[in-house]
C-alpha cells in the first residue's frame, strides 16, 4: 500500500513541473534564440510584424545579463542566433566587436534571413558584414519597438 502512496514517478513530475514553473521568460527567450529559423528585424511577412527572434532579442537585449547572454549565444546559436548576438555585441562591446566579426570572415555558410516578405539564405559572411555597417542599428533604438 505504502508503493502507492510513494510513487518515484511522481517526483520526477513534480520537479519537472517546478521547473517549468520556475523559469523566466528570458530563459524561454535565450532557448528560442538559440534555435531561431530566421534572422529578422522589422515588419515580416504579409502582416508586417515583429518576428518572434527579434522579440526574443529585445526580451534579452533589455536584461542585466545581456552581454553575458548575448556571448553565450554567439558560442552555443545556430547561424541566426549568432547574428543577433553580433548585432547585441557590436552595441555593447563596441571595442570587441571588430574581433569577433573577423572571426566570420570567411564563412559562406548560410544563414536565413527575412527582410519584409522576402526570405533569402544568405552567406554568412555578408549578414556579419552588414551588421559591422551597422545595417541594424536603428532597430537597437528604443523608439523602433
Amino acid at each position: 500500500m505504502a508503493s502507492r502512496i510513494f510513487n518515484p514517478a511522481w517526483i520526477l513530475i513534480l520537479a519537472g513541473a517546478l521547473t517549468q514553473a520556475w523559469s523566466t521568460p528570458v530563459d524561454k527567450s535565450l532557448k528560442d534564440l538559440a534555435r531561431v529559423e530566421a534572422f529578422a528585424f522589422g515588419g515580416i511577412g504579409v502582416a508586417g510584424t515583429k518576428s518572434a527572434g527579434e522579440i526574443d532579442f529585445r526580451t534579452i537585449l533589455a536584461q542585466p545579463s545581456a552581454l553575458a547572454d548575448f556571448r553565450k549565444l554567439l558560442a552555443e546559436g545556430n547561424r541566426q542566433a549568432k547574428c543577433y548576438a553580433l548585432v547585441a555585441l557590436r552595441k555593447l562591446q563596441p571595442k570587441e566587436f571588430p574581433g569577433l566579426a573577423a572571426s566570420f570572415a570567411k564563412d559562406k555558410a548560410p544563414v536565413r534571413t527575412i527582410g519584409g516578405c522576402m526570405v533569402a539564405d544568405l552567406p554568412m559572411n555578408s549578414v556579419v558584414a552588414g551588421i559591422s555597417k551597422g545595417n541594424y542599428d536603428l532597430y537597437l533604438r528604443p523608439d523602433s519597438r
